[in-house]
């Protein structure tokens, strides 16, 4: 019998597929703001690009996205966002990969949101563009006796609103370790450690954890890590996780729980780093061959101990995905989503609602 842990590559196959869509939406407060919320339709035309070419010994990924959105509130909304993601993967050998990616985007965001939750509330939206340049060797995978993973990665940021501007930057490197120790279960070692920039002030971040993956019998999959963390500069000590537990309940029905609590760069134009806290539940149920339901339930919670300040959202959405033939594809969605900030100067509550359809055809 083999193991029911299978880590998928992404690189078994040539892929090309070019999909275009149009995104209808209706929301009740597209600015976060608690004194004089903003209602606003929401047009979204997107380019989806996912692509990738096998060679011998080697492949090519180059997905891409562009997406324009139009808002009926405020011309002034209007923005056009892209990403890209070029990588080259090496097969070194059956069990030994050298991948090489790189991330470049741009898109926009509003205060109080995720991305923005310490950014003072404003109307005036955010404009943020990322890079990110990585390389990872990848030693053996499940279900190998042992794997090992190891890291490196280049990141910057750079978030404006009107006068302000946040630059953010980062080099990181990570390994992950893991032994067979029965049929579907492994232990796992995970380490970090990254040199970091943000607003000016200088950063190091050390981490180190353990865990397990276990396959649960073959229908459930855990994997489970927690660690401790220290920044050397600022004397903060901490504790940091990830866990996922995916479940096939049956043919139909799909259950996946995600968790995870890391020390990150803060979302603000003053501070240097945040405890994020993210929990996600998310149900697929299959009706038929061409309709599923899907309902995601999630809570982040941040925090900037230097500060004091504390962010929360909880959100709820629920959609309905419907096959209308070969590639194309109609999805209706409804969402709800709240906010809420406070200090020790200030403190506000915001609700978001919001439904709209999305239709969207893969060439």
């Amino acid at each position: 019998m083999t193991s029911s842990i299978v880590h998928a590559s992404g690189w078994d196959k040539d892929i090309s597929g070019l999909a275009t869509s149009l995104t209808l939406e209706q929301s009740s407060n597209i600015t976060n703001n608690t004194v004089d919320p903003v209602a606003s339709s929401v047009h979204t035309l997107a380019i989806v690009n996912n692509s990738v070419s096998l060679f011998e010994g080697y492949g090519i990924s180059l997905p891409f996205s562009v997406q324009h959105q139009s808002y009926s509130a405020n011309d002034d909304f209007d923005n056009t966002a892209y990403q890209l993601n070029p990588a080259l993967q090496v097969f070194w050998s059956q069990d030994t990969t050298l991948t090489f990616s790189s991330n470049i985007n741009q898109t926009q965001l509003f205060s109080g949101s995720v991305g923005a939750e310490f950014v003072e509330s404003s109307l005036e939206p955010l404009r943020q563009k990322q890079r990110q340049a990585a390389v990872s060797l990848q030693i053996g995978q499940a279900p190998n006796q042992q794997f090992f993973t190891l890291n490196a990665a280049y990141s910057d940021r750079e978030t404006q609103q009107s006068e302000l501007s946040s630059t953010k930057k980062s080099k990181d490197i990570s390994a992950n370790y893991g032994y067979r120790i029965s049929e579907d279960s492994y232990l796992q070692f995970n380490g970090s450690y990254a040199w970091q920039l943000a607003n000016g002030q200088t950063t190091r971040i050390a981490q180190a954890g353990l865990g397990f993956i276990t396959g649960l019998g073959g229908s459930n999959q855990l994997n489970v890590i927690v660690g401790g963390y220290n920044r050397l500069d600022q004397q903060q000590t901490g504790i940091y996780w990830t866990i996922s537990d995916h479940w096939a309940i049956s043919q139909q029905a799909t259950f996946k729980f995600t968790t995870s609590q890391r020390s990150v760069l803060s979302n603000d134009f003053k501070n240097t780093s945040q405890l994020t806290t993210t929990y996600t539940a998310d149900t697929e149920y299959q009706l038929s061959e061409t309709h599923q339901l899907t309902l995601v339930l999630s809570q982040q919670r941040s925090k900037i101990s230097s500060s004091g300040a504390r962010f929360n959202k909880r959100h709820l959405s629920l959609d309905w995905q419907w096959i209308v033939s070969s590639g194309i594809t109609l999805n209706s969605f409804m969402a709800y989503a709240n906010y809420s900030r406070f200090n020790s100067v200030f403190s506000s509550d915001s609700t978001q609602r919001k439904f709209g359809l999305n239709a969207r055809y893969q060439w």
